[in-house]
């Protein structure tokens, strides 16, 4: 299935822009010759062919180059997520035969690193600020900031001195770690890897955005689970993330690394899944309780089949996801 982005959009448009000034040229050249009594009309394709095989050349070229472009972005190994869109917290390993591996954030390298323990020459960061790569082991990580996790729900950025890191910690909180620290309390808590069971709903569970009755809308319900076994429950995905970019707001005492597990309700199977791992389909037709909304699927190909068939506007993972796409 061929994935959409603003890149492949222009690549389909000078393709068609192409054909239609190759048409108007002809079309020009025709009619500039036809007052010539010396000019014959071609016999090869007459001109009333010639619009529908350049469309039809067109269409046959338009696919071919959306899927050379999404073939040719990198790719975390781990995730499969692009790392183009993980600039400032992408890590690259290089191994002993000098191959490297590219990762969106520290939880995907952490367990390659893992894994891997004896084939690893080095190990790079980028700097959360600059995206520059540094030396991972002479970064320094903030852990636990208000800055929301990548594959975890507990972020740990990198930077490149210590005096950044702390101007940035003043602002949004977290501790200054070693990337040892960092390695090492990813794989203890991973947070994304942990199971804890959805929260059963009960009948006057309200969501804090909208304030609706959740347990009205079991198809719909969204939850997010602290670590002290508190929640919130919401009618749908769009006030789950409403809440999770404003927890000032609607729970002040409660930050993003107090936060275990989000669960959504997956809508082909109406079961509640981790939000991480689901594809969120934005602008459909198909509206939850409140309106326009967020539609979580568990597949990228059911995602891009149900964007086909309900006029969905793009596709966006968890950590895609901003004030701005809730609009």
């Amino acid at each position: 299935m061929i994935k959409t982005t603003g890149s492949i959009s222009r690549t389909g448009f000078r393709l068609l822009r192409y054909f239609s000034t190759v048409l108007s040229l002809i079309k020009a050249r025709h009619c500039i010759f036809a007052h010539s009594r010396s000019f014959r009309p071609p016999r090869i394709l007459p001109l009333m062919l010639l619009k529908p095989a350049l469309l039809i050349f067109g269409l046959l070229l338009f696919p071919s180059s959306l899927s050379y472009a999404d073939q040719h972005r990198e790719e975390c190994e781990l995730c499969g997520m692009w790392i183009d869109q993980y600039m400032s917290t992408r890590h690259v390993i290089t191994l002993k035969d000098n191959t490297t591996k590219s990762f969106c954030g520290i939880a995907c390298a952490a367990k390659y690193l893992n894994e891997h323990k004896g084939r690893i020459k080095d190990v790079k960061v980028a700097d959360f600020l600059t995206e520059k790569l540094i030396d991972a082991y002479k970064a320094y990580y903030l852990e636990g900031s208000d800055i929301p996790g990548l594959m975890s729900y507990i972020s740990r950025i990198a930077f490149s001195t210590r005096g950044k890191a702390e101007k940035f910690q003043k602002k949004h909180g977290g501790k200054i770690i070693t990337f040892e620290q960092a390695f090492k309390n990813q794989l203890s808590n991973p947070s994304s890897d942990v199971e804890k069971k959805p929260v059963e709903v009960k009948p006057r569970d309200k969501c804090p955005v909208c304030g609706m009755f959740v347990a009205k809308y079991p198809k719909w319900i969204a939850q997010i689970i602290f670590k002290d076994d508190t929640y919130a429950v919401f009618d749908g995905a769009k006030d789950m993330f409403k809440y999770y970019f404003n927890m000032n707001k609607y729970n002040p005492s409660k930050r993003g690394s107090d936060i275990f597990a989000i669960y959504v309700t997956e809508y082909y199977s109406t079961n509640l899944m981790e939000a991480e791992r689901l594809f969120f389909v934005q602008g459909s037709n198909i509206y939850g309780p409140m309106g326009k909304e967020l539609i979580p699927i568990a597949t990228e190909k059911r995602a891009m089949e149900f964007l086909n068939d309900h006029h969905g506007k793009k596709i966006l993972r968890f950590n895609e996801v901003t004030m701005e796409e809730l609009k």
